[in-house]
């Protein structure tokens, strides 16, 4: 994989004030952490349309598409039935709650118990699209 050197000139007095502000780090190290953690958190669009592509296929190889947004509280999940259907995040969270309080049952009764939970509340706002290609975490 190829690089590309990047170079960034301050002001004395803003390279003062940062390295003054992250106390205990260089500036040129507290940098070099974001970019690694900005660029470990990216999907490409087209990588998440291809996953989403491959979910709808029902290959196997990619078992869950997802959409999550914390901002709006919401969590849509691709179903390759019936598409995406969309829910608040605090009942995705009080389903799994639910759903793995006992831990000695199968991995099949807990999905169940998920989605017994989550039957009557999909939100009726419009779910995304594949085109949505958002960020998967």
């Amino acid at each position: 994989m190829s690089s590309r050197e990047i170079v960034l000139w301050l002001d004395e007095r803003w390279y003062d004030a940062l390295e003054r502000h992250i106390k205990g780090e260089s500036l040129q190290d507290k940098l070099e952490d974001y970019l690694d953690e900005l660029c470990n958190n990216l999907l490409p669009d087209y990588e998440y349309e291809q996953y989403v592509s491959e979910r709808m296929e029902n290959t196997g190889r990619v078992v869950g598409a997802f959409d999550i947004d914390f901002d709006a509280g919401t969590f849509d999940a691709l179903n390759v039935t019936d598409g995406w259907h969309r829910f608040a995040v605090r009942d995705v969270r009080t389903a799994a709650y639910r759903a793995d309080r006992k831990s000695n049952e199968s991995p099949d009764d807990r999905l169940a118990k998920l989605l017994e939970y989550l039957h009557d509340r999909e939100l009726t706002q419009p779910a995304p699209s594949m085109e949505m290609g958002q960020t998967m975490c």
